[in-house]
């Protein structure tokens, strides 16, 4: 379950935005709890008994202008996302004082509507690659591992690896069929039928006749033919959804 605060003033940017939030972490099949307050020192008293994961916040209230309040939220979580909302421009390079996660702009209702879609979709695909998944090892233990800390898996027979950032890998006995189901959701690109890549980690899709993935810190795989349409297609998607 994930907590999520809206905080403004005006009832009416409660109602919309609730409705939008609320109807995009449904369609991407994500449990959320969302409260909403009219008050940032309403909202304030909420988080310091249980802090919220995600915070929208107008930075233009009467009580608490929401870079008051939004010190507050840190020295309560540093890990809380925020998001500021406001009509106003010139307040965004104000904001990077506390790290926001976006910042949003109040217009019409239909843009309004779109730009605050395509951020949850945004927060949906970070909080993915920040999320540990457990690995059964060769040994009969069981390793937790961040998604975020996987470059890419190879396969040799029935045998997978699973390429760390730090230069290490995790072998494990499993098909690599059965790691792309458990991991496409999450970012992961099949490209071969020995490779799955992490796509937050390419650094360069080349898409010539001899196809390959660069990865960090100068890891170059193939694009295998028989996947080369779908990958490239899915690779396009995914930038969309995170630019």
């Amino acid at each position: 379950m994930i907590y999520v605060a809206i905080c403004d003033d005006e009832s009416h940017m409660l109602d919309q935005m609730h409705r939008i939030i609320s109807n995009t972490f449904s369609s991407n099949q994500i449990e959320c709890e969302l409260s909403c307050f009219q008050s940032g020192a309403e909202m304030l008293k909420t988080h310091r008994l249980n802090a919220f994961d995600i915070i929208f916040l107008d930075i233009l209230m009467p009580d608490y202008n929401g870079f008051d309040v939004a010190k507050k939220v840190r020295s309560i979580s540093d890990k809380t996302l925020l998001l500021f909302v406001t009509s106003q421009d010139e307040l965004v390079y104000d904001s990077f004082d506390y790290h926001p996660f976006y910042f949003l702009r109040k217009g019409d209702e239909s843009t309004f509507t779109q730009s605050l879609s395509d951020t949850v979709r945004k927060i949906i695909d970070f909080m993915k690659r920040n999320e540990m998944i457990s690995i059964k090892l060769n040994s009969g233990e069981t390793r937790t591992i961040c998604l975020q800390d996987i470059l890419f898996l190879s396969s040799n027979r029935n045998m997978v690896h699973y390429h760390l950032i730090s230069g290490d890998y995790i072998p494990v006995r499993e098909q690599l069929s059965d790691s792309d189901s458990r991991l496409q959701t999450y970012g992961f690109l099949r490209i071969h039928k020995q490779y799955i890549v992490n796509m937050n980690k390419i650094l360069k899709l080349d898409s010539s006749r001899d196809a390959s993935i660069l990865l960090p810190p100068n890891v170059i795989l193939p694009i295998g033919r028989k996947y080369r349409e779908q990958a490239l297609l899915l690779y396009r998607e995914f930038l969309r959804r995170i630019t």
